[in-house]
C-alpha cells in the first residue's frame, strides 16, 4: 500500500473518532469548548503518530526556522 493511501485512511478514521466524541461526549457544553476539546484530541493523535512514524533524525532536524 502506498504511504499516502495509509495516511488518507488514518485521517478518515481519526475524523470519525472526533465526530463520535463530539456527538456522544460533548453534550451540554458550548460550541467553542467542544471545538477546543476536539482540537486537543486531534493534536494528541497527530503527535503520537508523528512520534511513532517519523524517523528520529528527521524530528531532531526541525529548527525554529522550519516552523
Amino acid at each position: 500500500m502506498e504511504k499516502w493511501v495509509a495516511y488518507a485512511l488514518l485521517s478518515m478514521v481519526f475524523a470519525g473518532f472526533t465526530s463520535v466524541i463530539a456527538k456522544v461526549g460533548l453534550t451540554g457544553i458550548s460550541g467553542e469548548m467542544g471545538l477546543a476539546i476536539r482540537t486537543v484530541f486531534v493534536f494528541a493523535f497527530v503527535l503520537a503518530l508523528s512520534w511513532l512514524l517519523v524517523p528520529r533524525a528527521e524530528l531532531s532536524a526541525v529548527t525554529r526556522h522550519n516552523l
